[in-house]
């Protein structure tokens, strides 16, 4: 599988779990614009978001969408597209306004670090995969998992190349009602996930939760030192609130002291969107639900 990256560039059913209460309207309210919602031109999009858009808008080979609010400001982005995959669009908190696609931003003080999150979208099936391989429910969540890691690769750092699903036979715990798997990743990027349990405390690199709400995989990097139990039961916690968008998707978080880095992917209408963010689980979340195509 292709995923977009920038050297490449020039509906289901309600996802939340039954608990005897109506989520409906919250669904419809927030569903992406893949879902409904109406489209608006460049010009009305939050800055930077309007000038990456203008900078894209008929370069992309899938239906262009963007959040139509963020959850803070940012002041930079680096607009991307293929007209053989689709775009990608990087956003940035520099310590100053630069325009879109200044050749500052992604280096010295508008580095990396100052990444705040990621908006993609890219052809569901592109050349390299076949369509029997994307019947396969296993490998549109494959697909979906490595497009979730691209959107918060900025911010998982090392950990995002090495990032699968446990084991079977893996550990399980209960929290906040979720049954999730535990196990650990290994001590380097490239190991492979084993069926160690989290709990355990004997691993020595990061450790990978994982459970499922709904049509949605959710991923939970926790490096080590963070404690395990307690961040598996905060994220449970914060995706038990959320209503996620009706479509099958996949969420990624990456535990730190200083925040949640969280990717979102999802297939909508013969194509996948993600978006990620580097603050917190709900700040994602609600640039997700937000998404609104762009006009042309």
């Amino acid at each position: 599988t292709v995923i977009l990256t920038a050297a490449a560039c020039s509906g289901g059913a309600p996802s939340r779990r039954e608990s005897g209460t109506s989520n409906t309207s919250a669904t419809k309210e927030l569903k992406p614009a893949s879902g409904g919602i109406a489209s608006k031109p460049a010009n009305e999009f939050p800055a930077p978001l309007s000038g990456a858009l203008a900078e894209i808008s008929g370069k992309s080979s899938v239906p262009i969408e963007a959040p139509s609010v963020l959850p803070s400001p940012v002041l930079s982005a680096q607009a991307f597209s293929s007209p053989a995959l689709g775009y990608m669009i990087d956003l940035y908190n520099c310590p100053s306004v630069l325009p879109v696609n200044d050749p500052e931003i992604g280096t010295g003080q508008c580095g990396p670090a100052t990444i705040f999150g990621r908006v993609l979208g890219q052809k569901w099936a592109t050349e390299a995969d076949s369509s029997a391989e994307l019947s396969s429910g296993g490998s549109a969540e494959r697909f979906l998992s490595r497009l979730a890691q691209a959107a918060v690769s900025g911010q998982l750092g090392s950990l995002s190349s090495s990032l699968s699903t446990c084991p079977p036979g893996s550990a399980k715990l209960h929290s906040n009602g979720q049954v999730v798997s535990t196990c650990s990743m290994g001590a380097g990027p490239s190991s492979a996930a084993s069926n160690e349990p989290a709990s355990s405390g004997a691993a020595s690199g990061p450790q990978l939760a994982e459970f499922t709400d709904g049509d949605w995989l959710v991923l939970s990097v926790v490096p080590p030192g963070q404690g395990e139990a307690s961040a598996i039961s905060s994220v449970t916690s914060q995706v038990d609130q959320l209503v996620l968008p009706p479509d099958k998707g996949v969420l990624i978080v990456s535990v730190g002291s200083s925040g949640n880095s969280t990717g979102m992917a999802w297939e909508s209408q013969g194509a996948a969107y993600a978006v990620s963010n580097s603050a917190s689980i709900a700040s994602a979340y609600g640039m997700a639900t937000r998404m609104t195509k762009l006009s042309s």
